[in-house]
C-alpha cells in the first residue's frame, strides 16, 4: 500500500480535466487535488526519480530532466531544465508539464515552484523500503502501476536472497561510509545508505544519530577504527589515505577499502538493490 504520508505533494492549481481522465488525491497540506490519470508531459527534477520513471516504463512521457540525470543512457537525450537544486523555473513554465516529480531533499528549490500552477510529487527516502514505496508512487501517478508492481516484486526477490545469505554471517565487520573527506561526512544508521550497509551485513559505526548525513569527528573515527571504509569513487580520488587520520585506520593498513560507484550507491533508485548485493560480496568475498 502506498504510504502517502511519505510523500510531499505541492499543488497550487487544479487542472481542467474530465473526471474520467483524472484522479483525486490529498496533498501535503491536506487539500484535495486533481491530477491527470495518464499524464503525458512529465518533468523529473531528480536523478533518482528519473531512474524510477524509466524503470516503470514512463520514459516516453518525460519531456525534461536535470543535467545530473545520466541514467539510463537515453535520459541524457531529454531536454534539460538546469541542475539538481538549481533549476530554471522559466523553462519549466514554458514546458507546461502535467506533473513534476522530485525528491523532498530539494527543499527551497521546490519552494520556488509555488508561484506556478503545476502539481509536484516529491518522494522521501529514509530506508530501503521507502524506495519500494517510491517506485509504487511514481508508477501510480505516471499511470504505469502494473509495471511498477512487477519491478518491486523482482527487487524484493533479490533482497530476499541477500537476507538469506546474511543468516550465515556470525561476525559482522565494522564499516564507515565516507560521503566526503574534508570535512569528514558520513551516513548514519538513519539513512538509506545506513540501511543498505545493514542489509549487506555490515556494522555501521555511526550509531545513535538522527540525521541521515552528518559531519563526523576525526577522534571518533580513529577511536572506533572500522574494519572497512566504503568510499564513492569521486571522494576516493580526493582522499589521501597516506595522511592522518586515514593512515591510522586498520581498514587502510589492511587494504580494506571498498570503492563504489557514486551514482549507484548515492541515488535511492532501483539499482540500489544491485549495490547492496555487490557490497555484500565485497564485505564477505567467498565466505557466503
Amino acid at each position: 500500500m502506498i504510504k502517502i504520508a511519505k510523500i510531499l505533494i505541492i499543488f497550487l492549481f487544479v487542472s481542467l480535466v474530465s473526471p474520467v481522465h483524472a484522479k483525486e488525491i490529498k496533498d501535503f497540506f491536506d487539500r484535495k487535488i486533481t491530477i491527470p490519470k495518464d499524464p503525458k508531459r512529465i518533468i523529473s527534477l531528480s536523478p533518482a526519480t528519473t531512474e524510477i520513471l524509466y524503470s516503470v516504463g514512463a520514459e516516453s512521457k518525460i519531456i525534461a530532466v536535470t543535467e545530473d540525470c545520466n541514467f539510463p543512457e537515453n535520459a541524457k537525450t531529454k531536454e534539460k531544465i538546469g541542475k539538481f537544486g538549481n533549476i530554471s523555473y522559466e523553462k519549466i513554465l514554458l514546458l507546461k508539464p502535467d506533473i513534476i516529480f522530485a525528491t523532498k531533499d530539494m527543499g527551497k528549490t521546490l519552494d520556488g515552484l509555488k508561484r506556478y500552477n503545476f502539481p509536484i510529487i516529491a518522494t522521501d527516502t529514509q530506508n530501503i523500503n521507502d524506495i519500494f514505496d517510491n517506485i509504487e508512487i511514481l508508477g501510480k501517478f505516471s499511470n504505469n502501476e502494473s509495471k511498477s508492481k512487477n519491478n518491486i516484486a523482482l527487487l524484493k526477490q533479490k533482497l530476499l536472497k541477500i537476507n538469506e545469505k546474511n543468516l550465515k554471517i556470525k561476525l559482522k565487520p565494522s564499516v564507515f561510509y565516507v560521503v566526503w573527506n574534508d570535512p569528514i561526512m558520513t551516513s548514519s544508521e538513519n539513512s538509506f545508505i545506513g540501511d543498505m550497509i545493514k542489509i549487506a551485513g555490515g556494522n555501521n559505526i555511526v550509531k545513535n544519530i538522527k540525521q541521515p548525513f552528518v559531519k563526523y569527528s576525526i577522534e571518533s573515527l580513529v577511536s572506533k577504527n572500522p574494519d572497512y571504509l566504503i568510499i564513492p569513487n569521486s571522494t576516493f580520488k580526493k582522499t589521501n589515505l597516506k595522511v592522518f587520520p586515514w593512515n591510522k585506520l586498520k581498514a587502510v593498513k589492511n587494504n580494506k577499502i571498498i570503492i563504489v560507484d557514486d551514482d549507484r550507491y548515492l541515488r535511492p533508485g532501483p539499482r540500489i538493490i544491485d549495490s547492496i548485493e555487490e557490497l555484500q560480496e565485497k564485505l564477505y568475498s567467498k565466505k557466503l
